[in-house]
């Protein structure tokens, strides 16, 4: 018998790349709030349980997710401490905890089970997602010779040699035993530059490491700014019309049109260029022509 499955998102950062006064997970991305994407990942990925890591700042955060699932738990990081204190905010770790990021909209259910499986299957305390991608710079995962996971290299702290020649990076999507994963966040210290508890370090105090290889780095993308909601909106916006046109709708002009996530047409459907359908509008199936 499997164990639970807890899933913690981390939606507390300040966002302040966003240049907004609206918390970063609740910009949209065709038509749903980005975090809204990631609840319903981890849900149809089959989680037991939904925790949000919010920041006490943020209350329409946390007003919206009552609202869309009055279930989920919301906790509160009522200090910026970093990711490895947010997720100590959290109490009853136990089971299967995946710990993934609220600015990840492009996450699928689909990866997310196949992560959670290699966890299970390979009966290590902890599993992380990578993703090989040379035009990527982020915290580098650092491998032994023989293949095994070593440990991984923030971005500030990579030098010259290793930028060339590592191209496998973390994505911040992670599977633990709560068992270990408990003991480890009680381990790990503060002392760096930035003076916070990172997530990261508890690969420090919890191995062997299984790590899984995603095939689209596109999942992995966080949104950070509005450049990016712009990029993950392209991106979603054609697995929206991709979906459609394989329900039995005709996009004439697919870079011209522009369908919410909520929308429903009917089947042989025309949607013409430069058509754009918000919100939760609806169509029924088409009649044959006579």
């Amino acid at each position: 018998m499997s164990s639970s499955l807890t899933a913690v998102i981390l939606a507390a950062g300040h966002g302040t790349r966003m240049r907004s006064r609206t918390p970063k997970v609740l910009h949209m991305v065709c038509g749903r709030p980005m975090i809204d994407w990631v609840i319903d990942a981890v849900g149809e990925a089959g989680a037991d349980s939904i925790t949000v890591v919010v920041n006490p700042h943020h209350a329409e955060l946390a007003a919206h997710l009552s609202e869309k699932d009055p279930t989920i738990e919301v906790v509160y990081q009522r200090e910026p401490k970093g990711t490895a204190h947010a997720l100590q905010q959290v109490e009853g770790l136990k089971g299967d905890v995946l710990v993934v990021n609220g600015d990840s909209p492009l996450l699928t259910s689909s990866t997310i089970k196949r992560v959670v499986a290699a966890h299970r299957g390979a009966k290590r305390p902890a599993t992380l997602a990578g993703v090989v991608d040379p035009t990527r710079d982020d915290g580098r995962i650092v491998r032994g010779s023989d293949g095994e996971f070593e440990k991984i290299v923030e971005r500030k702290d990579a030098d010259d040699e290793l930028r060339q020649t590592v191209h496998e990076f973390n994505v911040g999507i992670y599977c633990f035993d709560g068992g270990p994963l408990k003991e480890a966040l009680a381990k790990i210290s503060n002392a760096n530059k930035a003076g916070e508890y990172y997530l990261t370090d508890v690969f420090s105090h919890i191995r062997p490491v299984n790590i899984v290889t995603l095939a689209d780095p596109n999942e992995a993308m966080g949104v950070k700014d509005r450049a990016r909601v712009a990029a993950a909106t392209e991106i979603m916006q054609r697995r929206i019309l991709e979906r459609l046109m394989e329900d039995g709708v005709t996009i004439v002009d697919p870079h011209s049109t522009f369908i919410d996530a909520d929308v429903s047409i009917g089947q042989d459907t025309v949607v013409e260029p430069f058509s754009i359908i918000k919100g939760k509008t609806s169509t029924s199936a088409a009649s044959p022509s006579s």
